[in-house]
């Protein structure tokens, strides 16, 4: 029962990355099952949404696990954050279309709270050790985080958009917006 509803979570994942709009029938045959099975795991289209949120935002909530773990320095920490998070979020780039059109769910409001508390307390080790640009707040800094990763979305379909690779751009964007370049201690 579980490897078929991780089945259908994987198939929704990769059908709507291509198709946001895909039918349930598209699903059901990509994870190989009759939509009769698909619905008996998931009511509808919603509830199916509903799950791969909540996976992707377990995984989102892996990755601060790992970065706060890590004995790095700070900014070492800071860009394995946006690096490791955008690589989750590549996974799930029918995401961004979901967040763009109703913001974030309900379903995942608490989680992202707790992302956004975990956030600023890394951000305020940024703050503390002289690497932020004066005037840039922690909720500025955290909407750029998401800012970087849509644009890198954009810009990974355009031809010839980049010189790099995605994650060098991403980080190289946002440290331009957020940080500047050697720490500022009083």
């Amino acid at each position: 029962m579980k490897d078929t509803t991780q089945k259908i979570l994987a198939a929704a994942t990769q059908v709507w990355n291509q198709n946001p709009s895909a039918p349930l029938k598209d699903i059901a045959e990509a994870a190989g099952v009759s939509r009769m099975t698909l619905h008996r795991h998931f009511d509808g289209r919603d509830a199916l949404l509903e799950a791969i949120l909540e996976e992707f935002m377990q995984r989102i909530m892996t990755v601060y696990d790992q970065v706060e773990a890590m004995p790095d320095p700070v900014m070492t920490r800071m860009e394995q954050l946006l690096r490791r998070t955008l690589d989750v979020v590549e996974a799930h780039t029918f995401l961004l279309d979901v967040f763009e059109q109703s913001g974030h769910p309900q379903a995942c409001r608490d989680q992202i709270e707790h992302w956004e508390k975990r956030f600023a307390i890394l951000f305020h080790e940024l703050v503390e050790a002289g690497w932020v640009k004066p005037g840039m707040t922690v909720e500025w800094a955290h909407a750029l985080v998401e800012g970087v990763i849509k644009a890198s979305h954009r810009v990974r379909h355009k031809p010839g958009a980049l010189s790099m690779p995605l994650s060098d751009a991403v980080w190289q964007a946002y440290c331009a917006a957020v940080f500047v370049d050697r720490p500022e201690r009083d």
